[in-house]
């Protein structure tokens, strides 16, 4: 028989969209736990650097971000912060991070480590301090690093 006519059960049931937004909310049981079909992705951490910004001195006007855990100032030209002064020793100072602080340690230099004119062997810095390394001063700051890198507008000082 070709022409023959489907059941009136088969004829009742209509195919529905899967998805849409009126099959959602008719199915929707408030007293049910859904889960999301696509994780949810996290933001990007943000986190804080430290910055040493050179403010007087024979080395470079550019500011030194300190994302290493450890970051060697001497006059020694391999080092990250090399600074072309006399007065410094050729691995003069060190700043160290530890969890959420940044730690100034002096490495028997001939001339001293300085924070806001007090000299030092280890001092734990905060954002606003001075560090007088030679003839050479920079000040301290925290700046907020997010996901896309450094925002130079967001420094902290306490």
């Amino acid at each position: 028989m070709s022409g023959a006519k489907p059941d009136d059960a088969q004829a009742s049931v209509k195919p529905r969209a899967r998805g849409t937004k009126a099959d959602l909310s008719a199915a929707y049981d408030p007293s049910r736990t859904y889960m999301m079909t696509q994780a949810v992705r996290p933001e990007q951490p943000t986190r804080f650097f430290g910055l040493l910004r050179p403010e007087k001195g024979v080395g470079s006007s550019t500011p030194v971000v300190l994302e290493e855990r450890e970051v060697i100032i001497g006059r020694q030209e391999d080092l990250k912060v090399s600074l072309p002064d006399d007065w410094v020793s050729r691995r003069h100072a060190k700043i160290r991070r530890v969890g959420d602080e940044y730690v100034l340690h002096d490495l028997g230099s001939s001339n001293g480590t300085y924070v806001d004119g007090v000299p030092i062997l280890s001092c734990v810095l905060r954002a606003g301090d001075w560090i007088q390394i030679g003839r050479n001063l920079f000040r301290f700051e925290m700046v907020l690093a997010s996901g896309s890198g450094l925002e130079d507008l967001s420094t902290w000082l306490e």
